[in-house]
């Protein structure tokens, strides 16, 4: 095994759209709240730790093993979907694969006990959430990426949500913020549309696995074409654009709904002019979803913090 093959399974590009996002949202919270003398930079290593273990390795390693099994990573034509091919590439081994993902559970379980001891017993309840997102989306008997809406309602959007509160409350010892909620429910609202962006190019693989994996892009491209996976997206990005209006009235702080409505529509203009039958174009479209997801996360803390 290659200190290169855990690279390529950790997927950076991924992991920093996601958890080290809702890591940040979380700590400009608790700075803007408090301050930057309250943080303790050793508690703050251990969740960025926690968080890569989580969906770096652990999430990305059941993922790949599962979805190699199945078929569809063999089939996917994707540039950036079909998983992270260390398999194929010959980069790390199955079995290798399934004990990557026991050691990582292992050393979140260590890092759990900690915080236990520091804050107390309610850090089970983010513990449980993060590694139930990182099993049960790929791992049977549930396989919740192979059902559509229920990836990314029960898994996905949950972790990101989780990730952004459990960073502000672990950071403030104890204290739970409104703003830590509704920035981390704008977050994996955001997120999950460019996940509905990185399931096109492998409908057909995913058609074709056994079983097959029903994304809900897949299920809805079989169901209603093209003009469906648009809804789809769209809706995504309306209830972002909705959140973001909440949360703006809520804390009285207009910037929220003017940046995350801004990126929103920016998404919107830049989905209607993709041809999504093309795997290049859903490409491209895809890493400036991304960026943009990067760049509203840190559009909201800049808010809290200015």
């Amino acid at each position: 095994m290659k200190v290169k093959g855990f690279w390529v399974l950790f997927r950076f590009i991924p992991v920093l759209s996601w958890s080290f996002s809702a890591i940040v949202l979380g700590l400009s919270i608790v700075v803007g709240h408090l301050s930057w003398s309250v943080i303790r930079f050793r508690d703050l290593f251990l969740i960025i730790l926690s968080a890569a273990l989580l969906q770096g390795l652990i999430a990305h390693a059941y993922n790949d093993l599962i979805d190699w099994k199945s078929g569809t990573d063999k089939y996917s034509p994707g540039i950036l979907s079909g998983g992270s091919r260390v398999i194929p590439k010959q980069l790390i081994r199955e079995n290798e694969l399934t004990s990557i993902a026991l050691w990582s559970i292992m050393a979140v379980l260590v890092i759990a006990l900690y915080f236990i001891y520091v804050i107390g017993y309610e850090i089970l309840i983010f513990l449980v959430v993060g590694l139930w997102a990182a099993v049960a989306y790929s791992c049977s008997p549930l396989k919740l990426a192979y059902r559509p809406w229920l990836g990314e309602w029960l898994c996905a959007w949950p972790a990101m949500l989780i990730c952004t509160v459990g960073t502000s409350y672990v950071l403030s010892r104890g204290r739970l913020y409104g703003e830590s909620i509704l920035f981390g429910m704008i977050h994996a609202t955001f997120s999950i549309t460019w996940l509905m962006l990185h399931h096109i190019p492998d409908i057909d693989a995913d058609l074709r696995a056994k079983p097959p994996k029903l994304t809900t892009i897949a299920y809805i491209k079989f169901k209603s074409g093209w003009k469906g996976v648009v809804r789809v997206i769209e809706g995504y990005l309306t209830l972002t654009l909705l959140m973001s209006i909440i949360g703006g009235v809520f804390l009285h702080r207009s910037d929220i709904t003017l940046i995350s409505g801004f990126l929103v529509i920016m998404v919107l203009y830049i989905i209607h002019k993709t041809r999504l039958e093309q795997v290049e174009a859903v490409t491209r479209t895809e890493i400036l979803t991304i960026v943009i997801t990067i760049v509203n996360a840190v559009g909201l803390s800049w808010t809290f913090l200015k």
